[in-house]
């Protein structure tokens, strides 16, 4: 039986939709503007920027509509383990301060039976890949945040809205997942970190 369902919420929340098939689920969130691909069998997730922001039914011939549901993407309205893959795209770096990031991926975490996959932008790649902005996230966070609001980018010099992570940062996260082996790796563009990808999976 093929099942959706589709979570939408604020600020600080999440957007999903899941798609069951079989007994396989997968838990796929992605940032919104990427909304547009599928597979057939998925979760689609992102931050809502801002005032909630609908994202478009997917449209499958195989696929009925669902109801449309709202969830906090810090606490998701499903029981421990039950999706077997959870897939996070785009999505940490936009739930707010480094407390919001570490439980929205404990919580993703919690959801799955297998493995957890996240990936974001690292902050020392030299292009920003939200305002294109070259180098000046390198700087202090709060002097990036300061020229962001100088530059008219006022809404992603909130960190509620534009939290990047390092390396380190993202590691620190994972240190904290408990009964998971836990990986670190860079996504490489032009032979650059542009992205890091963590991958958790639940220990047997």
């Amino acid at each position: 039986m093929l099942r959706t369902s589709h979570i939408g919420a604020a600020k600080d929340n999440i957007e999903c939709r899941e798609f069951r098939t079989n007994n396989t689920t997968l838990l796929r969130p992605t940032d919104w503007s990427s909304a547009s691909w599928a597979t057939s069998a998925g979760v689609y997730m992102s931050a809502s920027w801002g005032n909630a922001v609908p994202i478009p039914m997917m449209r499958f011939s195989t696929v009925p509509r669902s109801p449309v549901r709202a969830a906090n993407g810090l606490a998701l309205p499903f029981p421990d383990q039950a999706f077997e893959i959870v897939h996070a795209s785009a999505v940490l770096e936009h739930v707010g301060s480094a407390a919001n990031q570490t439980a929205f991926v404990l919580e993703c975490c919690r959801v799955t039976r297998k493995t957890a996959f996240f990936t974001t932008p690292n902050r020392w790649y030299p292009v920003e890949v939200h305002t294109l902005l070259p180098l000046v996230h390198w700087l202090p966070k709060s002097t990036f945040r300061a020229l962001l609001r100088k530059s008219g980018y006022g809404f992603f010099a909130e960190e509620s809205n534009l939290n990047l992570l390092t390396s380190g940062e993202l590691h620190a996260i994972a240190a904290q997942i408990d009964g998971f082996s836990c990986k670190v790796s860079p996504v490489t563009f032009l032979g650059w970190p542009s992205h890091l990808l963590l991958i958790a999976q639940r220990k047997k």
